[in-house]
């Protein structure tokens, strides 16, 4: 019988076996010509966030096998604990699987936050055999990069580099203000600017004195990792994130050069 081990290193990830997700029921692999995939998630020494700063420990770890041959699809989400364990999906014996993986921190039903990512491809899986494939988790560090200084009012591009590729259709909104933010629920999507590409062109705000402007963006998760009855806008990602201490990203924002003034008679 086939095994593939997964060596998961990245967080305390533990996989406990009353939290697997088992294959659709529309779903049959023959024993005679599968394999089993084996994932090991075992404690790593805990990687560090944007500007240094220890990454909380995760809730759970989600695991998605896909074959775009064949369109096979296994997702399995872990619940963590403190040390190693291992879980085994069964899969057709045969080429070109891909292995996604992320951990993430549950804070509510509607707010788990991703922490960080990974994946390997072109896994090959022989009935019979055994493949070992070591996958070390990844903290996500999108950055944000804007000019020294803005004008109140006036456009200005945000580079955004390091974007997830698990972020749902590549969409990163973005919001300012001119106080420091304090959580990032407060994050509203609903007016925010948005793109699709690596930079976005927005107005600075309007203001009658200079200071500091604080960039944010956010991001939801890709659909595919979803489960049944899930939401991917309950799966987030900001950057940088003032819950988890990532260091702000400013930039200074000045008044224009000139005045207008204005005589009305009435």
């Amino acid at each position: 019988m086939k095994r593939i081990s997964f060596l998961a290193l990245g967080s305390a990830l533990l996989l406990a076996s009353c939290n697997q997700t088992s294959l659709p029921q529309t779903t049959v692999v023959d024993p005679t010509t599968s394999g089993l995939i084996t994932f090991t998630l075992k404690p790593a020494t805990p990687e560090k966030g944007l500007n240094g700063q220890a990454l909380p420990t995760p809730t759970n770890v989600r695991v998605l096998v896909t074959n775009a041959d064949t369109g096979f699809k296994l997702i399995k989400d872990v619940a963590v604990g403190a040390g190693a364990s291992t879980v085994q999906a069964r899969v057709p014996a045969r080429g070109g699987y891909k292995l996604e993986a992320f951990s993430y921190l549950t804070k509510s039903v509607y707010d788990k936050r991703i922490l960080k990512d990974g994946s390997i491809v072109n896994i090959n899986v022989v009935q019979g055999q055994t493949t070992n494939v070591n996958l070390s988790l990844q903290a996500l560090s999108m950055q944000l990069s804007a000019p020294a200084s803005v004008v109140s009012g006036e456009q200005f591009k945000v580079a955004i580099t390091n974007k997830p590729a698990l972020i749902f259709n590549d969409i990163v909104y973005l919001r300012l203000s001119k106080t420091a933010f304090v959580q990032d629920s407060d994050f509203n999507i609903s007016t925010a600017p948005y793109t699709v590409g690596n930079e976005i062109t927005v107005n600075a705000l309007s203001s009658d004195s200079s200071g500091t402007l604080y960039i944010q963006t956010r991001s939801f998760l890709a659909e595919r990792f979803v489960e049944s009855g899930e939401s991917y806008v309950s799966f987030n990602y900001y950057s940088p994130s003032v819950d988890f201490g990532d260091a702000l990203k400013t930039t200074d924002m000045v008044l224009p050069a000139g005045d207008i003034s204005v005589g009305i008679t009435y």
